[in-house]
């Protein structure tokens, strides 16, 4: 069973490196990850999440969104 998962503020990918490499075992049932996304308002911190994980990053800034929507 491969779960997908997202990572906001996904900084360098230090996190998702972790989950790329998880992997658990269960009554015959094996699970894992799979890194699908990361978003991070740093530019350099998405290039190093592209690096790291060879899953896509988008730059965004949550704040313009959130402002957007609660103003």
């Amino acid at each position: 069973m491969k779960f997908k998962v997202s990572h906001l503020f996904c900084g360098s990918g230090g996190g998702a490196v972790g989950f790329g490499q998880a992997r658990e075992e269960w009554r015959g049932m094996v699970g894992t990850y799979e890194n699908v996304v990361g978003m991070d308002a740093d530019p350099e911190a998405c290039a190093d999440f592209r690096w790291l994980t060879g899953a896509p990053a988008e730059q965004m800034a949550l704040s313009f969104y959130l402002n957007r929507i609660f103003s």
